[in-house]
């Protein structure tokens, strides 16, 4: 049995469907259908898992009734799905979140269908497969339509079949019990029959179908054999119990070894292009129901899947852990790609006119220092966010010159709401409606790897192929959509030269620039004040460079940046 049992998930809508965006069209339409980035319909990854869950705790209710044993296989249901912890599951125990098993992308058309329909010269045909439905609410007592209660909202049309890929993991589950666990989940599908808003009154009756299985170990290809083999071994004596399904293991417990040295036999930087296939949700701030998302992906986040893309191009897991915890092997943030180059921060000594704040051309100059203010001219200044790449180009005299390009990431904001099982409504004891801010999907972003060189160059030879060969999730909410990039490494120059090289120019030089293009950390020490930034400043820079730093002016701005744990999406306790 492989680690993960892949396959791709078919739902035909038999019936006309509506799964609503959370917003409408003020004046026309009060509800309109959730759109992909190609402005076309869609199945969020959540909602069907949650529709799934649905059957598949149905399924489990029948087979442990069938079996006369109490709740086994209904246990399986949150191992297979994930635990619940606003419901009160494992909240007691103070544990962690069980992790979902089961990956699923949002469900969306074909895509021959898809690049038929993009395009402005298409928007018509987009229109086409959705129309307006009106509705009004009828009072209960009188029989008629109640006042002010007429309503429109956007449908989907029927016939449309949407597809994704998933995968069910099945790593340290014995071969026999992965199949029944596949079975199960593929079984569950049968009693999948209604999704989306309006499914007690008609709209989103579908069937669901697999195809293209790979990994079981049995001939499981279809929604119909899963069935056949669940009804086969259940009938079996000692059998008509759930499978075994340990808890995922925790990657490398015991192998974290602190500031263990390594002789420094210099390193390789690789530049690794990261390119955004879903939403990235790399969190910053959770206010009231509202996360919102940096504008870049932190060292940290990209962190586990280098180490991971080291350990399958065969290096050695407890080296790689220690070279990790000894800061030999470093990711730099992500930051937005101009013109195929890796932007950087904006310093924020930079400014640009007032008036052209709102031009993407906009020229961006070096700020003069307060006592050499002149002009009355307005700037503006960078907020955060901004980003810098230096290319060249031909002038007019026929010789290249350098040239700042400025942008900034794009966001996208997405609605989500939890149901309640009792009155099917979203409510606050379950999580209600809440929204994320994300790096919009097609985004392109670059990070800069350093790779020791003791690693071997076998290793780093292989590791470019081993990052590129799958495709990964970074960030937050990985198992409703976020997260999908594709990655790709190659060969990259010093993202900057070291400040002083040698001693010549440590006793010649007498002052220096400096731009931090990644957060500075400088914690408190014990026992000392609360020292200002600037002063901070001066004593890192002192100890680095063994002699007596004074920062005579400077651009500081201070933020605090959390640090999330995936699994519970929470800040970590400090």
């Amino acid at each position: 049995m492989s680690a993960a049992v892949s396959f791709n998930l078919a739902l035909t809508m038999t019936s006309d469907w509506h799964i609503g965006s959370g917003v409408g069209r003020q004046g026309s339409v009060d509800s309109l259908v959730i759109r992909d980035s190609d402005d076309l319909p869609y199945a969020p990854s959540s909602t069907v898992t949650a529709m799934w869950r649905d059957a598949a705790e149905q399924l489990a209710f029948g087979l442990d009734e069938r079996s006369g044993r109490d709740g086994c296989w209904r246990r399986l249901v949150p191992k297979l799905f994930g635990s619940q912890p606003a419901l009160g599951e494992e909240a007691d125990a103070g544990e962690a979140p069980t992790p979902s098993r089961l990956s699923l992308e949002h469900l969306r058309l074909p895509e021959k269908l898809r690049l038929k329909l993009s395009g402005p010269a298409c928007a018509s045909l987009r229109d086409a497969l959705t129309f307006v439905k009106p509705g009004v609410r009828i009072d209960p007592r009188r029989g008629t339509a109640a006042p002010d209660m007429l309503r429109f909202e956007e449908v989907c049309r029927a016939g449309a079949v949407l597809m994704a890929k998933a995968n069910v993991d099945t790593s340290d589950v014995r071969d026999a019990d992965a199949d029944m666990l596949v079975a199960f989940a593929f079984a569950a599908l049968a009693l999948l029959e209604r999704i989306g808003g309006g499914r007690r009154r008609g709209l989103g009756r579908c069937e669901a179908s697999i195809s293209d299985v790979k990994g079981t170990k049995t001939d499981i290809s279809n929604v119909a054999e899963a069935i056949e083999h669940l009804q086969n071994h259940f009938k079996k004596p000692g059998l008509g119990t759930a499978p075994i399904v340990k808890p995922l293991p925790l990657a490398h417990q015991g192998e974290i070894a602190f500031g263990v040295p390594f002789q420094d036999r210099g390193s390789v930087n690789v530049q690794i292009d990261i390119t955004a296939l879903s939403p990235l949700l790399v969190m910053d701030q959770r206010l009231g129901n509202a996360t919102t998302c940096l504008d870049h992906i932190p060292g940290t986040v990209l962190l586990p899947t280098v180490a991971r893309a080291l350990r399958e191009a065969g290096a050695d897991s407890k080296m790689v852990t220690q070279l990790i915890t000894s800061g030999a092997l470093s990711v730099a943030p992500a930051f937005p790609m101009i013109n195929g180059k890796r932007g950087l921060p904006m310093p924020l000594r930079w400014h640009w006119a007032k008036e052209d704040a709102a031009n993407l051309g906009r020229t961006v100059t070096n700020a003069p220092w307060p006592d050499e203010e002149a002009g009355t001219t307005q700037k503006v200044f960078p907020k955060g966010g901004e980003v810098i790449a230096i290319v060249t180009s031909p002038g007019q005299d026929g010789k290249e010159g350098a040239k700042y390009l400025s942008r900034s990431v794009s966001h996208v904001a997405r609605t989500h709401n939890t149901v309640a099982d009792d009155v099917q409504k979203p409510t606050e004891d379950v999580g209600g409606v809440y929204t994320y801010e994300a790096i919009r999907e097609g985004e392109t972003l670059a990070s800069v790897v350093c790779l020791p060189k003791c690693l071997g160059d076998e290793v780093i030879k292989a590791f470019p192929k081993s990052l590129e060969k799958r495709e990964n999730r970074v960030g937050a909410a990985g198992r409703r959509g976020y997260g999908l990039v594709k990655m790709k490494a190659q060969e990259s120059v010093d993202v900057c030269s070291s400040l002083l090289s040698n001693n010549e120019e440590r006793t010649s030089r007498e002052s220096a620039a400096i731009w931090l293009i990644s957060d500075l950390c400088l914690p408190r020490q014990t026992g000392r004040a609360l020292l200002s930034a600037k002063l901070q400043m001066e004593h890192a820079l002192s100890s680095v460079i063994e002699q007596d730093i004074k920062v005579t002016r400077s651009w500081i701005r201070t933020r605090r940046h959390e640090s999330w744990h995936r699994g519970w999406g929470l800040p970590r306790r400090v």
